[in-house]
């Protein structure tokens, strides 16, 4: 795995070095445009002399620039090269530098134009040439035809490029110098920066399994602010996902502890001396009842795992919610009579909403279940359809209620009953408005619960009409 501090300080080192690379050719560019441009100006106003001197006398060139002090064109010793010639070819004038020859890979130019370029002499050194194109003057009123001479004034760049090599080697030092002091501050910076990332993992390292700590820094960047404050969330999330399971672990074991026991000490009493095959008969068949309590127990919470890993699968169709509610009232039905329950219905002919029949049955039953044993004794349970708003809704609402309207929020949760007391008996094991507002959401319905102490208690189903969905 490659290291934060690292690529850092190799990306910071990789970028000062082009960066000085790039200023270091502008510097070396720069230098040598200046140093040519200079001998350019220099040779110019030489060769400019040098023309203003050339006088064409009837058939004839003359030449005055012998009288000028110019050294380095006019001896062997000098270090200038100068040629003039006509257009004919005809030579005029050659340094002695040359030796005879003349210098090579002249541009072609027009009259009164200048040009500078590099050029080479008879011998194949490099030399900076400029050179100028002019028509010869006459004498003051003397006529002749027209003479147009080239002439040509060049020097070896010798010093330029003691120069430039010179500055070649500075900046590849100072470059290296200061490449290696911004490695060596960059280092210091970058460990310095990134110590914070140290003591963060040095505080993560130490929650090892305490998930109840939080991880506290003082002076934290600005950048690690996001990361510390997500992963305290983080640790949060997790302190509150081990309590539900701590706590989910608990009520599966309070709950199943009840049957299982109810279980044993039949079995016991059963096996405790001989009976007659009508007692073992009765014995077994009493204890039915903690068995369904289990199973129920069981399939609910398989239900729930089932639901909340999104391995239910939905079959939508048209369905009519009246049918539905009235079959699921049936296995209700005896729990009204021992209860001297009074019910309330009020249905339309129909209610069509497309949904997963055998869910919403499931969602409806546990509801109706919910109703009709926590309702008070002597109470009544109120059954309505309606339409709001393009959906259809489903109420069940049960008479005296003994929820509080702030926990309405926690019945919702596994194992979570009114009955703080936990001391009910029968069904009544907190699984069934949990169950039932996981598979209304998986339906993409709605589930509103409602209580006042003492007064009612209700749970509304809502979900778009199958005329809506079909208009969608």
């Amino acid at each position: 795995m490659r290291s934060i501090r690292t690529s850092l300080l190799v990306g910071a080192v990789v970028v000062t070095a082009c960066a000085f690379a790039l200023a270091s050719i502008a510097i070396y560019r720069g230098a040598k445009s200046t140093l040519i441009a200079d001998v350019d100006e220099e040779l110019g106003e030489e060769l400019r002399l040098v023309a203003s001197t050339v006088r064409a006398q009837g058939a004839t060139v003359q030449l005055g620039f012998e009288d000028l002090d110019m050294p380095e064109y006019t001896t062997a010793r000098g270090d200038g090269f100068l040629q003039l010639w006509l257009e004919d070819g005809t030579v005029l004038y050659r340094s002695p530098t040359l030796a005879g020859g003349m210098l090579t890979d002249l541009p072609v130019i027009q009259t009164d134009q200048t040009s500078f370029a590099w050029a080479r002499t008879p011998d194949g050194r490099r030399v900076r040439a400029v050179s100028i194109r002019f028509e010869a003057r006459h004498e003051a009123n003397a006529t002749g035809r027209p003479f147009f001479v080239q002439a040509v004034a060049a020097c070896e760049p010798e010093e330029i490029d003691v120069f430039l090599d010179r500055l070649k080697i500075l900046l590849l030092a100072v470059g290296a110098l200061t490449g290696l002091a911004a490695a060596l501050t960059l280092a210091v910076v970058i460990r310095s920066s990134l110590r914070p990332l140290d003591v963060l993992a040095g505080q993560i390292e130490g929650l090892r399994d305490d998930v109840s700590s939080r991880v506290h820094m003082g002076r934290v960047p600005r950048e690690m602010e996001p990361i510390v404050q997500q992963l305290n969330q983080l640790l949060a999330r997790l302190e509150s996902a081990f309590q539900r399971e701590r706590t989910f672990s608990a009520d599966i074991a309070h709950e199943l502890r009840t049957p299982i026991a109810d279980l044993r000490s039949t079995v016991e009493v059963m096996l405790s001396r001989p009976r007659s095959a009508d007692d073992y008969r009765d014995t077994l068949e009493s204890t039915l009842d903690p068995i369904r309590r289990v199973q129920a127990i069981v399939e609910r919470l398989l239900y729930l795992g089932r639901l909340d890993a999104g391995q239910i699968e939905i079959e939508e169709q048209p369905v009519d919610l009246c049918e539905l509610v009235t079959a699921s009232w049936q296995p209700v039905a005896g729990t009204v009579q021992r209860r001297r329950l009074s019910v309330e219905w009020d249905l339309p002919s129909a209610a069509h909403v497309v949904s997963d029949p055998l869910l919403l049955a499931l969602a409806i039953r546990n509801v109706l279940e919910n109703a009709t044993n926590y309702a008070n004794e002597g109470g009544y349970v109120r059954i309505s359809i309606g339409a709001t708003n393009g959906a259809n809704t489903l109420r069940i609402v049960n008479s005296g209620s003994n929820v509080a309207p702030e926990a309405v929020g926690m019945l919702l949760r596994r194992f979570a009953r009114g009955d703080v007391s936990r001391t009910a008996k029968g069904e009544h094991f907190g699984l069934g408005l949990a169950l039932a507002a996981k598979i209304v959401s998986a339906l993409h319905g709605t589930m509103d619960v409602q209580s006042r102490l003492g007064g009612e208690f209700s749970v509304t189903f809502s979900f778009e009409s199958a005329r809506e969905r079909a208009v969608v």
